[in-house]
């Protein structure tokens, strides 16, 4: 798969390496975050499997399900830890090697809820710190309080990958809440 995080997004196709960024035990610098991508029924949209790793800072990411899953389609919904819940546009069939590059076009993301970051590139929305499904003002007043107190770290508020709590990640809420964003799926 390849994905790309609105707020960690350098250029060329790079994010920053949030988890070098914020000292975390076993990262290197072409690891970006951690993502989680659940394969979703088709019909009912309810969970049928899911799996968490690594994105890389080129949003390469690779997970692996059981084979049981072979030849099904199912509808993608990718999740982060302070972005918004994205699924694909339709199912993915599943065969031994898949790919799917949410990067691409806005047309594979369901209601074409990505965010338009670079020629031909497009990332997930970043913001929903809360994870409730929506950018909203509590996502911004996380972040107003959080960079009043100097808080650094791996922080759900950390919206640029830089280690801080700061105007930058003030900035890019304040342009999505203008959207007002929510989780769109089938």
């Amino acid at each position: 798969m390849k994905i790309f995080i609105q707020g960690y997004y350098i250029s060329a196709n790079q994010m920053s390496s949030v988890l070098i960024n914020n000292r975390l035990v076993g990262a290197n610098a072409n690891q970006c975050d951690t993502l989680m991508v659940s394969l979703m029924d088709s019909v009912t949209h309810a969970a049928v499997d899911s799996c968490k790793n690594v994105l890389s800072t080129s949003g390469n990411w690779t997970v692996a399900f059981p084979a049981a899953v072979l030849g099904a389609g199912y509808y993608l919904k990718i999740t982060h830890r302070n972005s918004l819940e994205t699924w694909s546009s339709n199912p993915v069939i599943m065969n031994n090697t898949t790919t799917f590059d949410l990067s691409a076009d806005s047309s594979l993301a369901f209601g074409k809820q990505v965010r338009h970051i670079e020629a031909g590139v497009w990332a997930i929305y970043s913001g929903d710190i809360d994870q409730d499904g929506e950018i909203l003002p509590s996502d911004l007043d996380y972040i107003e309080t959080a960079s009043h107190l100097f808080q650094f770290g791996y922080l759900p508020g950390d919206l640029t990958g830089d280690g801080l709590v700061e105007s930058s990640d003030y900035s890019l809420i304040e342009n999505n809440l203008i959207g007002q964003l929510q989780v769109q799926k089938p």
